[in-house]
């Protein structure tokens, strides 16, 4: 018994081989746009979309490619057998296809890897290589004729074992043996100070990163700095970051670093910034070109091809320009290109041109990528009731779906405004002992087992006085409320989403799932945030004797009279402090993991420590080799 016609077997067999060749363009005509959005914060459920789209293109499209090479290698074998010459002319142009999926197993510029753990697979796509080649020039050699679309396949040919080729080479610097080992012995850094560069903010920012990115990469690497090159290194930190004003600049430098490293670890910058990668490039989009020409040339006269396919191979043809352009002006447009032209103070007036219109397109093009967001989490929201659609999302939220997919609906973003960065910039300027053992000292930490209890007492009494104060008491008062309310929210998704980012010393969570549990029973009714901390201050102003929920921290909160009067000065240096301990420490691998997801400020705040953490070692090996030479100089 079939369960479809034989009409239908016969027309599906007739698409399949035109629909997955045109899926796999699509797929890589998604993973050029959107790969570069993941570099840019995006919260919530549109986050969530964006990544899984990247996520399910990623892994199929190889799968679509290689299937679609199966298909075309099986065709050429049943047209052999049919003899048919309409068919053998549409095996010559099918096969034309086989180095197009090349093109589009070798992957866009802008995204190479989803995750950094993808770096790690590259003898496996390097087995697929040779294995996807072989079986594409398989159906290249079973079609070899003396007809003209076979010299167009050789020019296709080219270009995607070039594509192919220079994917697998960057998955493989990016892994961390090999990333490692890239990096030289010594730190080379230069201190831009050309005029046409410090006149320019902007430009300032993108350079002065620029020049502190080998520092960076020996962070990821988890490599130190030698010591005959701290004092140049440590300099170029103290000029890039801690002396630039306003704080928005010296942040500004952070995230250009951070663009940097993402480029390095996700996408092909590590080749196409190169002269061998521009070369390479060069003669990818060449021929190209020339295939284009030539099947133009080729079909334009010759009615015995297939209409379908023709139209097809043109589409091809388009997505593989499109694909090449597209990358051109994503390379044009970044910051490795604009310090490229504005290296020199005396340029060309081709360079002057470029820069310009590069500029003038960056400008147009920024919008709200220039910001910087943390992700926010609030108890209050988890507890009280969100307006849904309908009562079966409610229902799936409340009691089907885990917890992990209700802190995602609930999850949101908030601008990290000047304000916050000239306090945090300000503080990391005038601490002076930043060697982890005023952690111990401090009044924050008892020790370093209770951190994840401290910011989650902390969170709770923030989130419950926030709700129980008026903002309306002078606008010092109220920007403070609000910063601890961002900072709270902020550490209190990292404490959920992304645990891994805090220092390796911090202890576990395990009772902040009974917390959330015990706010939500007894939140249940609240339909808004206010109406749940109203609910929480009546419960922590009750005896709870007899009350069998020790292990939520509710228990262990202040009464309510006291946080109805909240000094908000005492929370608000409580907050800095804590966001300020958090990157003492911390492991580079998960913040490097972050960055496709957009990055996380807590990197920021730790790369902009470690940048004061190097010049502040600077300053005492200064200080100590000066009072070295006075004793020396003293004595007879």
């Amino acid at each position: 018994m079939e369960i479809f016609p034989a009409s239908v077997l016969s027309l599906w067999n007739k698409c399949e081989i035109r629909v997955l060749v045109l899926l796999s363009l699509l797929w890589q005509v998604i993973l050029i746009i959107c790969g570069p959005m993941r570099k840019h914060k995006r919260g919530g459920i549109k986050g969530v979309i964006l990544n899984f789209v990247v996520w399910v293109t990623y892994l199929t499209a190889d799968q679509l490619a290689t299937v679609a090479l199966g298909i075309l290698a099986t065709n050429q074998i049943e047209v052999d057998k049919s003899n048919s010459k309409r068919e053998s002319k549409d095996q010559f142009l099918q096969a034309l296809w086989a180095p197009f999926l090349l093109l589009h197993l070798g992957g866009p510029d802008t995204i190479t890897a989803y995750s950094l753990e993808d770096n790690t697979l590259w003898l496996r796509h390097l087995l697929g290589l040779i294995v996807q080649v072989s079986i594409a020039f398989y159906i290249f050699l079973r079609s070899w004729g003396n007809n003209a679309l076979t010299f167009v396949a050789i020019l296709v040919f080219v270009s995607g074992i070039i594509k192919y080729s220079e994917r697998n080479w960057v998955l493989r610097s990016a892994t961390i043996d090999q990333f490692r080992k890239s990096l030289p012995s010594n730190v080379t850094l230069q201190i831009p100070n050309s005029g046409h560069i410090l006149r320019d903010p902007e430009l300032e920012c993108i350079h002065k990163g620029y020049s502190l990115f080998p520092l960076v990469k020996r962070l990821h690497a988890n490599l130190g700095v030698e010591k005959r090159d701290l004092t140049t290194s440590f300099n170029l930190a103290k000029e890039c970051v801690l002396e630039m004003k306003p704080a928005v600049h010296a942040f500004k430098v952070v995230e250009v670093q951070l663009g940097f490293l993402f480029d390095v670890l996700y996408t092909k910058a590590s080749i196409i910034y190169t002269k061998k990668g521009l070369f390479l490039r060069l003669v990818s989009a060449l021929s190209i070109t020339c295939a284009v020409v030539a099947f133009i040339l080729v079909t334009h006269s010759d009615e015995a091809y297939s209409r379908v396919d023709v139209v097809i191979t043109y589409v091809l043809f388009i997505g593989a320009i499109f694909l090449e352009l597209y990358a051109f002006f994503a390379i044009t447009l970044s910051d490795w290109t604009m310090c490229w032209l504005t290296k020199r103070e005396r340029r060309s007036c081709l360079l002057n041109l470029m820069y310009s219109s590069i500029s003038r397109f960056r400008s147009i093009l920024s919008g709200s990528k220039n910001k910087l967001y943390m992700s926010q989490l609030s108890l209050m929201d988890l507890c009280s009731k969100k307006t849904t659609r309908s009562c079966i999302e409610d229902y799936l939220f409340s009691k089907i779906l885990p917890l992990e997919f209700n802190l995602i609906r609930n999850e949101r973003l908030e601008e990290v405004d000047t304000d916050m960065k000239e306090v945090i910039f300000k503080i990391l300027i005038e601490s002076s002992e930043y060697d982890g053992e005023s952690l111990e000292e401090g009044n924050i930490l008892e020790s370093r087992n209770i951190f994840a209890e401290t910011v989650l007492k902390g969170h709770v009494i923030t989130d419950i006085a926030y709700h129980s104060t008026s903002p309306s008491l002078g606008e010092e008062y109220k920007r403070k409320r609000e910063a601890c309310k961002k900072i709270s929210d902020y550490l209190f998704y990292i404490l959920l989403q992304h645990p891994s980012m805090l220092p390796p010393w911090i202890g576990g969570i395990e009772y902040i799932q009974d917390t959330i549990n015990h706010a939500q029973e007894l939140c249940h009714h609240a339909k808004s945030p206010a109406q749940a901390a109203q609910i929480l201050v009546q419960y922590v102003n009750t005896k709870h004797d007899g009350v069998n929920n020790r292990k939520s921290f509710l228990d262990r909160i202040p009464d309510g009279e006291e946080l109805a009067c909240a000094p908000w000065d005492e929370i608000h240096v409580f907050w800095l402090d804590m966001l300020i301990s958090t990157v003492y420490n911390f492991e580079w691998g998960s913040h490097a993991q972050q960055l496709p997801s957009g990055g996380e400020f807590l990197t920021h705040v730790s790369l902009l420590k470690t940048d004061h953490f190097l010049s502040q070692i600077l300053s005492r090996k200064q200080t100590s080799e000066t009072e070295m030479r006075m004793r020396d100089g003293q004595e007879p």
